[in-house]
């Protein structure tokens, strides 16, 4: 089991009820006129998705993301009415440029998708669906918690919103621990415990078909928190690994706690709305929606899973590594995908390699090394020591 967050936090910040939506300029807001003209004035640029040519917008979006997501509540809604002078299709490039600069896009999907749709598809949780496949409201959860690298932020597009319902809402995974700590200390620790959550199909052969890991981690001094109880329900299923009474009733305090409406923030989307919050303290869900008969009317939202760059050496390295290992399947003629099929491993697997989330093992070098015509010393980098380079001097300025 981890190291356990023992004390009651009262910063409220981390810390947040139903209330906070007395104070919106918490995490509601519309961008600036100097950013919209930018963006009016630089129409033709809004398809190169890095914000390079939108200095003002760049400004703006890393200013929001120290004051409202990682310093602040972790929720930062811009409302749509800014973009009210731009097109459908102009509004979703202007918010892949909004997620490229908050980070780096993950992958989604098999299809490579990093930009994904969420909307009725006329599925089930029960039958095996996923969340966002349905209409179906319910149990709050942070997304991707089947996966061992989990997005670090969830950003949501409103393309069209539903005829009735699918109010989105938030809850604090710091106010549901302080309430278990305060209350049920014993359930609380046993959500420190590791739990199977059902990869929902996303695995290779020969591999688990859940991934194991804790609801709740406290490091670096940050809680981190990952739920989706039809996913642990179903992992401990696919396991034959029956969840105990103490796990059952655990489970069922959390999401008690979680779907107290006194706990809740809730907001309804619009139109052009841009969505961004925590994905490690942030739980999230939405209400049961009914939708329009018209196709072109029916609920719309776009969802990107966002990763923030990383800081530390470590990270920095398999970054540097990741983007090595894309060279070397480019100079290969292989896409991502290629790449994966085979090396016989998930896509997924192969897009964290590259974008710098997990390391390459060596089981994959061996794998690749027979297959391919490269060696093994293509895939190591000889470390940097130097990082910020060299300055040659004679002796006389060494000794100043």
């Amino acid at each position: 089991m981890s190291e356990m967050l023992q004390k009651i936090i009262t910063n409220d910040n981390l810390v947040w009820k139903k209330d906070l939506e007395s104070k919106p300029e918490k995490f509601f807001l519309k961008l600036t006129s100097k950013t919209i003209n930018e963006l009016k004035s630089n129409r033709k640029e809004l398809e190169n998705p890095d914000g390079q040519n939108f200095p003002e917008l760049k400004n703006e979006i890393n200013k929001l993301k120290t004051e409202k997501i990682l310093q602040g509540v972790g929720l930062l809604i811009i409302d749509g009415q800014s973009f009210s002078s731009f097109s459908k299709d102009e509004i979703v490039k202007i918010y892949e440029m909004i997620c490229n600069i908050l980070g780096t896009l993950y992958v989604q999907n098999i299809n490579s998708e990093k930009i994904v749709e969420i909307k009725d598809e006329g599925k089930s949780m029960a039958s095996g669906g996923r969340y966002h496949q349905t209409k179906e409201g319910g149990s709050y959860h942070t997304d991707s918690p089947h996966w061992t690298n989990v997005p670090d932020l969830v950003g949501l597009l409103c393309v069209n919103q539903a005829k009735k319902g699918g109010t989105s809402k938030f809850v604090s995974a710091y106010t549901i621990h302080n309430q278990l700590l305060n209350e049920q200390k014993d359930k609380l620790k046993t959500l420190y415990e590791k739990f199977h959550f059902d990869k929902r199909g996303e695995f290779k052969i020969n591999e688990s078909q859940t991934v194991f890991e804790p609801i709740f981690a406290f490091k670096d001094n940050k809680l981190f928190c990952r739920f989706l109880n039809d996913y642990i329900v179903a992992g401990h299923e696919i396991q034959n690994y029956p969840l105990s009474e103490l796990q059952k009733t655990s489970l069922q305090s959390l999401e008690k706690i979680s779907k107290n409406e006194n706990n809740v923030l809730s907001y309804d989307l619009k139109p052009g709305d841009m969505i961004f919050f925590d994905n490690h303290r942030i739980l999230h869900g939405r209400t049961m929606f009914e939708d329009y008969e018209d196709e072109s009317k029916r609920r719309s939202v776009l969802r990107t899973w966002i990763k923030f760059e990383s800081s530390s050496v470590e990270e920095h390295e398999l970054v540097r590594i990741g983007h090595n290992f894309l060279g070397l399947i480019n100079d290969l003629k292989r896409r991502p995908k290629d790449a994966a099929q085979e090396l016989n491993i998930p896509l997924e697997d192969i897009m964290d390699i590259i974008e710098g989330r997990k390391e390459i093992s060596p089981e994959i070098i061996a794998r690749a090394t027979k297959i391919w015509a490269v060696n093994t010393r293509d895939f190591y980098l000889i470390k940097d020591d130097c990082p910020s380079g060299v300055k040659i001097m004679r002796a006389k300025e060494s000794e100043k």
